[in-house]
Formats: C-alpha cells, sequence, structure tokens
C-alpha cells in the first residue's frame, strides 16, 4: 500500500508543478527567510523530526526489541530518516505550489492536506477515482502509524502486568477512542474551545506531543 501511496504522491507532484502560479510556491518552498527563524523554529523543526521518526515514543524500541541479530540497525538508522525526508519533501512540493496556485492560506496546517489536494484531484483526469485511493490509501498509512504507537503501551501492559495482548490492546484503544472524541470534534462543535492560548484542543495536544513530550 506504501509504495502504491508514494506513486499517487509523484504523479500528484508533477500535476502540481503545471498548474499555473505553482512556481510561487515552488520559491517559498527554497528560498526560506532566515530572518524569521527562530528559537520557536527550531523547537517546531526537532519537534517535527522526532514525531515523524517515532522518537521518544517507545515505538523504535519496542519494535527493535523484536528484531534478530540478522538485521543490520546501522543501515536502517541511515536509510529510514533519509527516505523519510524524502517523502516529507515530496509532499511539501505536492502541497505548497498548489496553495499558492489555487490561493489558499499557508498557514492553514495540517487540514491543508484536506482542501489542497481535492482541488488538484478537481483538475486531473479520473481524479475522483484517484482521490479515493489516494485517501483510502493514507487511512491506511494513519492506521499502521497508530499501530506502531500502541504497540509500545500494550507491550508494557503485556510485560510489566502480565494482561493478555488482546485485553491490553482493547483497553488501550478504548480510552485512546475517548481521548480522540474532544480533538475530532476541536474542527466543528469544541472549534473555539482553547487548552493553550489561542490552541484548539487538537492544536494543543499536537503541540505537546511533537514538541514537549517528543523532546523530552
Amino acid at each position: 500500500m506504501m509504495p502504491a501511496l508514494l506513486v499517487i504522491l509523484v504523479v500528484v507532484t508533477i500535476r502540481t508543478l503545471t498548474l499555473n502560479g505553482s512556481w510561487e510556491g515552488v520559491k517559498f518552498i527554497f528560498h526560506p527567510d532566515f530572518s524569521k527563524v527562530t528559537g520557536k523554529t527550531i523547537l517546531a523543526a526537532v519537534g517535527q523530526v522526532f514525531f515523524s521518526l517515532s522518537l521518544g515514543m517507545g515505538a523504535l524500541l519496542t519494535y527493535g526489541s523484536y528484531l534478530s541479530k540478522k538485521d543490520n540497525l546501522f543501515k536502517s538508522s541511515i536509510s529510514i530518516p533519509i527516505i523519510d525526508t524524502l517523502v516529507a519533501l515530496l509532499a511539501t512540493i505536492a502541497i505548497m505550489p498548489a496553495v499558492f496556485a489555487f490561493n489558499f492560506e499557508p498557514a492553514a496546517g495540517p487540514s491543508l492536506i484536506f482542501v489542497t489536494l481535492p482541488a488538484i484531484f478537481a483538475q486531473m483526469p479520473m481524479g475522483t477515482f484517484i482521490s479515493v485511493i489516494f485517501f483510502t490509501l493514507m487511512l491506511f498509512a494513519a492506521l499502521t502509524s497508530s499501530i506502531s504507537m500502541l504497540e509500545g503501551l500494550v507491550s508494557y501492559l503485556i510485560d510489566r502486568w502480565h494482561w493478555k495482548r488482546f485485553t491490553a490492546t482493547t483497553a488501550v484503544a478504548i480510552v485512546i477512542f475517548f481521548l480522540g472524541i474532544p480533538c475530532a470534534l476541536s474542527f466543528g462543535l469544541l472549534k473555539d474551545f482553547s487548552v493553550l492560548p489561542g490552541k484548539t484542543i487538537f492544536d494543543s495536544m499536537d503541540f505537546i506531543a511533537s514538541n514537549i513530550l517528543s523532546a523530552e
């Protein structure tokens, strides 16, 4: 599924770069304004790295305990960050030029993927079909990421408290489900409710997880 998602992302990137006004977005990406780089910028970048590579979350530690002695950790520690960075850069090129082409707000955040990409798909042959495939693959990509983050806590309950895997997985999933409801509602019913100053519930939890807990 992930190679298929990557292929579609490449197709979207090519289509994005052919949109009128898209090159303003390319300039926005590759001509940074260093005068705006502050400590917060660096902290956000470090948080993104930790979050993207699942560092400090227990996922790598847990999965590492399952590896055999034949696995080459050094090679993986080099190839994974490189591939992760290249895919992230490709996704940026797929989205940001289209943001400028369609006059969207660049600072809209994570929701851009659900605003910009549908607009791009609408400009493509068989765009509806491709969009359904793309977002279905995105769903599975998010699900596999969720499983990796779930595994650390599940493994702890199994190893430390001797829970059965089904019981541990079910209990943790239920807790996360209910904790996720306020985050989902922060895009609608609770959009005006703030936890941290100027941040919705979703943005607050994202900030705490990406910039504080991961950095710790």
